[in-house]
């Protein structure tokens, strides 16, 4: 296409052409977009990688570690105890909402599963502790021992409120031998005492028997849920591992 020019005293014709124009502005905006593009996603790669740091600071690492301390106190079930003190750092976690974003929802699903299953933990620890110290006041409440004659409750020389943390331990463990070893040395300390041997009525492996019977439920619900809260943790600490070994988000388990 041709333009009539000013070109000091004189006219020109000029030919434009706009094909050419248009590829030229459509580089120039080409470029620009191309600029704007990269600077957006290498702002977009530190804002993640950002974010990702913090969420392994602020999170996961602590997280782990809590998932670690259950996993050590694991043992205490055998002895009838509950295996979870939450730590402060744990309890920061939930207080400052770090589960609340988006990207940690398979994170937080999890440790809320986690909690409701330490509830349903700590409620069976609750009623064994309870089913076992009623079991032993009903033992020395109920069985009759003879010493020189004379016929007795075993509540007069073991006490009314009688507690035992070994043979407690022996009842969570169904441990007879333990039980009986205990309940054994409790009744030559009160023969000792008492300057005469004691004859029991009843024999101490029928007494463990029925304590166990007594306690059996309430035990059977106390190791179901122990071990539904310990299989949690194992699998939590897994998937944290997995992500902070590959540096990628939370991912609950197939």
């Amino acid at each position: 296409m041709l333009f009539l020019v000013a070109n000091g005293a004189r006219a020109e014709l000029v030919t434009v052409d706009f094909g050419e124009v248009l590829l030229n502005v459509g580089g120039w905006i080409v470029a620009g977009l191309v600029t704007l593009g990269g600077v957006l996603v290498a702002h977009w790669v530190e804002v993640r990688g950002r974010q990702r740091q913090e969420d392994r600071v602020s999170t996961y690492e602590p997280l782990r570690r809590e998932m670690v301390q259950i996993l050590e106190r694991e043992y205490l079930v055998k002895s009838g105890y509950s295996v979870w003190t939450q730590s402060d750092g744990f309890k920061e976690i939930l207080q400052r909402g770090l589960l609340h974003p988006k990207r940690h929802d398979s994170l937080r699903s999890d440790v809320d599963e986690l909690l409701r299953l330490n509830q349903k933990h700590e409620a069976t620890y609750s009623d064994f502790y309870d089913k076992r110290k009623e079991a032993l006041d009903a033992m020395v409440a109920i069985t009759d021992y003879e010493i020189s004659g004379q016929r007795a409750k075993l509540s007069k020389v073991l006490g009314h409120n009688f507690s035992d943390d070994q043979m407690f331990q022996a009842i969570a463990a169904d441990d007879k031998e333990l039980f009986l070893a205990q309940f054994n040395e409790r009744i030559r300390g009160a023969s000792h005492n008492l300057g005469s041997s004691i004859e029991l009525a009843v024999p101490p492996q029928e007494l463990y028997e029925k304590i166990m019977n007594s306690v059996g439920k309430s035990r059977k619900a106390f190791v179901a849920t122990s071990k539904d809260f310990i299989d949690k943790t194992r699998t939590i600490l897994a998937n944290l591992d997995d992500s902070l070994a590959s540096g990628s988000r939370y991912r609950q388990s197939k």
